[in-house]
This record gives structure tokens, sequence and C-alpha cells, in this order.
């Protein structure tokens, strides 16, 4: 939903332009994969999550390109910012960039519900003063989880080039609880 809502109020970035499938099916691969790795022993299930999808063959009207963006999506989840990494490195700068924005989304939303106990009932994401207002049903202020979510936000908040106000959405008063941060 934070996807559909970045486009339909133009603050998306990237574009599915000349691709052989949308960014939202990216994103979606991306998504349902990101947790796959956890299958195996140990820790850094983001990367294993990655080299799953790398091992998979191109799924008919994909281009390979598209594959390896979704594994970067899914690898970059949590952890490390994309940079360095050798695979994401090789990309062409605008991929870089829809890797960026699709693997921002997905580590806000993994963070909005990091316990997995779909606490999160509804997302509303709308332009006020200037940043993004991402209201969630179901996140509380000064919860153990709203460290998560204010640093999850950044890298989102970087591909978008706007600042991110995440708060609780119910039916009483407004309550941010994630101050605004500028970004420069």
């Amino acid at each position: 939903q934070i996807y559909d809502d970045l486009d339909r109020t133009g603050l998306l970035p990237v574009h599915s332009n000349g691709r052989a499938v949308s960014l939202r099916d990216i994103l979606q691969v991306a998504a349902v994969a990101h947790e796959v790795g956890r299958s195996a022993n140990g820790g850094a299930h983001h990367k294993r999550s990655r080299r799953l999808l790398q091992k998979l063959g191109v799924p008919p009207g994909w281009a390979a390109k598209d594959l390896v963006i979704a594994g970067l999506v899914a690898r970059f989840h949590r952890g490390a910012l994309p940079s360095a990494q050798k695979t994401y490195a090789g990309l062409a700068v605008e991929d870089r960039k829809v890797v960026d924005c699709l693997a921002g989304i997905l580590r806000l939303a993994d963070s909005l519900d990091y316990g997995h106990e779909g606490v999160i009932r509804s997302i509303q994401l709308a332009r006020r003063d200037g940043s993004v207002e991402l209201a969630a049903e179901g996140v509380r202020a000064r919860d153990k989880n709203a460290e998560k979510v204010a640093a999850a936000r950044y890298l989102l908040e970087e591909a978008c080039g706007t600042a991110i106000r995440v708060r609780e959405r119910s039916a009483g008063p407004r309550t941010d609880i994630l101050a605004q941060r500028s970004v420069s």
C-alpha cells in the first residue's frame, strides 16, 4: 500500500518505463522472498533471500536484471544501506535508484510490523506541510518498535528526497510518533 500511495501522490521517484515487468511486481516478489532466507539456520537471512532469488530461473516475461533488482530489494530490506555491495554497484544509476526506493518501501513496511503479528490494520500516506505523513492504524507512540520505524524510514526518505513522518491513525486526536526530520 505504501508503493501505491507514493505512486498516487506523485512521490514515487522511479517508474517502470521500458521494463519487462512493473516495479510493483518487482517489489511484490522481493516482499514475498524477503523472509525466505530465515528457513536456513543462522543469521543474515536478508543475504540468503537475495542468493535464493538469484538461483531462480528468470520467470517468463521478466528480464534477468529485474530479478537481480528484486533480489537486491530483498537483500536491503534490513541491515546495511545499499552502497558498495558488488552487484548493486554494478547496476546503472537508474537501477540503483529503483533498488533504493523499493528497498526503502520494504524496509519501512517490514519495520511497521516487525514482530509479524499483523498489528497494522491500515496505512494511509499523504503529503502534509512539505513532507510525507504515513498514518498507520495499529502503530503506537513510544512502543518498542518506534525506534525501528524511525531508522527504517531513512532509506525511503533519501530515495524520495523528502521527510516522512509516521503517526498513529485512530479515531481520536493525531499522535505523532516520530518527529519529522529534514532531508537535505
